[in-house]
């Protein structure tokens, strides 16, 4: 197995020269008032998000490594971050990774990098490959309009669940994401956040933004265009346009065709709600 990564001098075996071949490049804020951090060292991620030498500091399973790629002067300002490149070096599973002699993994055994992953001078014989990968966060219509959207994620990393972009079905708007498509998963808003550990599926759950209301002659003939009624909005009842039945005029509208429901008069408000509403003409006699 070739190494991609070889040490500066025995005696600093916490010093690591890059090659650029295979492991990611990527940016960091390096924690002021560390003076010269040379090429090659190890740097661990603190609790702030800025990287410092990881020195002899245990290497824990929350432990994010990465390797120098540049020197850096951090003593420069120490009220301001400086940036560098550095390759990604992946986590470590203390308790999967053992030395020779059974001690605690830290910073200053020797590592080496083999492409995206890390490998020590001693491992488990039971221990995984430690590679840094990406798992899919997928985004499904359910019901709306548009494809699956798959975004990629670095595992172990935290992700910013995203916005709807779907077109949603008539009548409903977007109300959040689901880990199941009838809503009895885990609840998601946009820019929650996801801790990466493994891939998801969010489904798209939609809610009803406009509802109808509906005009039934109920004895008499004729026909009503139903009213189209946003949710929380207030609409006024129409007066009747239908023809009542002989020697019949009419009274009211009632949620029953008996009119043992709930009456509503000509312009009285409604306020709407997520189902439709029916009405039904209540007849009188005809003066």
């Amino acid at each position: 197995m070739s190494k991609l990564f070889e040490t500066i001098g025995a005696k600093n075996p916490q010093y690591l020269l890059a090659d650029p071949q295979g492991a990611q490049v990527i940016a960091i804020s390096c924690e002021p008032g560390n003076g010269r951090v040379p090429r090659g060292m190890v740097m661990c991620r603190q609790a702030s998000g800025m990287y410092a030498p990881a020195a002899s500091a245990d290497i824990a399973s929350d432990n994010t490594l990465v390797v120098l790629d540049e020197a850096v002067d951090t003593s420069g300002n120490l009220l301001v971050a400086e940036d560098a490149r550095a390759y990604r070096a992946g986590r470590l599973f203390a308790s999967k990774i053992l030395l020779a002699d059974d001690q605690p993994l830290t910073a200053d055994n020797m590592l080496v990098l083999r492409q995206q992953g890390i490998l020590l001078d001693h491992l488990a014989d039971d221990a995984p490959e430690l590679v840094n990968h990406f798992v899919p966060i997928v985004y499904q219509a359910n019901g709306g309009v548009g494809l699956p959207v798959t975004e990629m994620a670095l595992a172990g990393s935290t992700y910013a669940v995203a916005d709807n972009t779907f077109t949603a079905p008539a009548d409903k708007e977007f109300d959040k994401w689901n880990t199941k498509a009838d809503g009895t998963g885990t609840d998601y808003e946009a820019e929650d956040v996801y801790p990466a550990a493994a891939g998801l599926t969010l489904f798209a759950i939609w809610k009803v933004e406009y509802a109808y209301v509906t005009f039934d002659a109920n004895g008499g003939t004729g026909t009503m265009a139903a009213g189209r009624v946003k949710v929380g909005a207030v609409y006024a009842i129409p007066d009747s346009t239908l023809t009542p039945p002989a020697t019949k005029a009419f009274d009211k509208w009632n949620t029953k065709a008996d009119g043992t429901g709930t009456d509503y008069a000509v312009a009285a408000s409604y306020t709407g709600t997520a189902a439709d509403l029916a009405l039904f003409a209540v007849w009188k006699d005809a003066n």
